[in-house]
């Protein structure tokens, strides 16, 4: 546990959010504001002991030209529990926002949080769109809630950062800044947002409404005020813009696949030449092998050859020897002439060298 002395880490993080909350034993995700293309964006901003916690939720508000800067407001000294939890997998509205590990920050409150609206804004506060209808329910919930959970990316916020916030929400020791409210350069009140009894239904509660008649399609569809037009206007260029920044993707990404697979081509038509160049080579090692083969065995034969003529070569030199020494045992008393002798030697040495020879 930390140290009732040690302060806490400096945080400044600003980061796209979904937030969680339970209502009527139901639990709720948000995390489509107005226009749906933008994001929630939860700002936590951490100075020794005095920090900001607050969600913005980008709207469209009557009375408010274009898009109203909306945010909620978490005294840091009504928190009275932070917990927190990192996940590679999350509840399906979470991962259709985040395509990675997110972390789950979990409030507890004592106190109803406040909502930051454009003094411009018309109380009640009245939607001019639909989906902005939608975050208005949404924030109207919420305001009640004292029990919440935020999703992030798991990256924006250390393991350090976040419990050196939780350890100091457990000892109460968070403070607002002196100037806790948002920062935005446009004047804000603070609405309450509690239920009443004669608020309007939900947006989504409501039933439907009566067949509209039948639409003239040859006639443009005729828009109720400047700003809705300049709204629409808006979200269509933010549409557009988003659809061409996805295709210039895309087309960067399919050149190159191009490439890497005319390389790939390459590549492997070179190991095509190489294979036929190395089966080549096989045959012809092949060929020589059995030349060598050939070749071998009519040495063997040869050889053989060689040994029979020998054998029978080393039989006659016996017998002739045999009769020399006969001679020689048996001459007559005046004796063999000695050249005699030399004649019968090289004449068996020259029968030799011929049958060697033949």
């Amino acid at each position: 546990m930390s140290s009732l002395t040690s302060p806490c880490l400096d945080v400044d993080e600003t980061t796209p959010a979904v937030v969680e909350w339970e209502h009527d034993g139901a639990t709720h995700y948000f995390s489509k504001p107005d226009p749906k293309i933008d994001s929630i964006m939860l700002r936590i901003h951490l100075s020794g002991l005095c920090a900001t916690v607050e969600l913005r939720f980008p709207m469209n508000l009557k009375g408010v030209e274009g898009i109203s800067p909306v945010a909620i407001s978490i005294d840091p000294s009504s928190i009275t529990s932070f917990d927190f939890a990192f996940a590679s997998t999350a509840s399906e509205a979470v991962q259709e926002k985040f395509k990675c590990p997110v972390a789950c920050l979990k409030f507890q409150t004592n106190k109803n949080i406040r909502l930051f609206v454009p003094t411009a804004a018309k109380e009640p506060l009245a939607p001019s769109r639909t989906q902005s209808g939608k975050v208005l329910d949404a924030l109207r919930m919420l305001s009640d809630a004292k029990s919440f959970s935020i999703y992030v990316d798991a990256t924006k916020f250390s393991k350090a950062e976040l419990q050196s916030i939780s350890d100091a929400a457990k000892q109460t020791r968070l403070a607002p800044f002196h100037n806790q409210y948002p920062p935005a350069n446009i004047e804000t009140k603070v609405v309450d947002l509690s239920p009443q009894d004669d608020a309007p239904p939900a947006y989504d509660e409501t039933g439907s409404p009566p067949p509209a008649p039948p639409i003239n399609e040859k006639k443009r569809r005729r828009i109720s005020s400047p700003d809705e037009a300049r709204d629409e206007l808006a979200q269509i260029w933010a549409e557009l813009k988003a659809r061409s920044e996805k295709d210039r993707l895309v087309q960067q990404e399919l050149s190159t696949l191009r490439q890497e697979n005319r390389s790939l081509k390459t590549d492997f038509d070179q190991l095509r030449q190489q294979v036929t160049t190395f089966r080549e080579d096989f045959s012809s090692l092949q060929r020589d092998v059995e030349q060598l083969q050939c070749q071998d065995k009519h040495s063997a034969d040869l050889l053989e050859s060689y040994d029979t003529r020998l054998v029978e070569l080393r039989d006659d030199l016996e017998d002739l020897d045999a009769k020399v020494d006969s001679i020689q045992e048996h001459r007559d008393e005046n004796g063999v002439a000695q050249s005699f002798l030399d004649r019968v030697r090289s004449d068996v040495y020259d029968d030799i060298v011929t049958r060697l020879t033949s």
